[in-house]
């Protein structure tokens, strides 16, 4: 019985939900309630061959797909492909403010509206020796059965950053 109380804390601790008032426009209040996730998942690492090469794959698929073919783009497209041999593993509690934008505004974005927790999150730094092109950002977090990546500075400066799913399974 002790072993079946444990394993029910165990779960309710693992997934916590929190709860806040929307107001809504005929003057009275909704609560809106949100699971959050915290229960640590083993996530992918920043130097994961496989993950390198899925990385590889989907810029190529990128840049491939995109019809802007001027001079900038070309020499953005070129030093990014060639520049993405390797990624360091960054701490994402550093990003956290105004001046590590965007990747600090992913971060909150996927906390908040996704629902993920700080710990189930990894956030990788491509190290890239040209001044002229920001380092690429991949940040990493269980999506389903598999992660879902995140490619901020990918396409320089935008809202939406491209992602795709990795599943290190397949």
């Amino acid at each position: 019985m002790r072993k079946l109380l444990l394993t029910a804390a165990a779960i309710i601790a693992a997934a916590a939900a929190e709860a806040s008032e929307k107001p809504l426009a005929d003057g009275t209040t909704e609560v809106v309630e949100r699971k959050i996730e915290t229960k640590q998942v083993q996530l992918p690492q920043c130097t994961d061959k496989k993950l390198h090469a899925a990385v590889k794959e989907f810029v190529a698929g990128y840049f491939a797909g995109n019809a802007d073919k001027n001079v900038r783009f070309r020499r953005r497209r070129h030093f990014i492909t060639h520049n993405l041999d390797g990624f360091a593993t960054e701490n994402v509690a550093n990003y956290k403010t105004e001046s590590t934008r965007p990747v600090s505004d992913v971060i909150a974005d996927v906390k908040i509206n996704k629902g993920v927790a700080e710990n189930n999150l990894r956030l990788c730094k491509s190290q890239s020796p040209n001044a002229d092109v920001k380092n690429i950002y991949l940040l990493i977090y269980p999506e389903a059965a598999a992660f879902r990546c995140v490619m901020i500075n990918l396409a320089g400066e935008q809202k939406d950053f491209p992602s795709f799913t990795y599943n290190p399974v397949e």
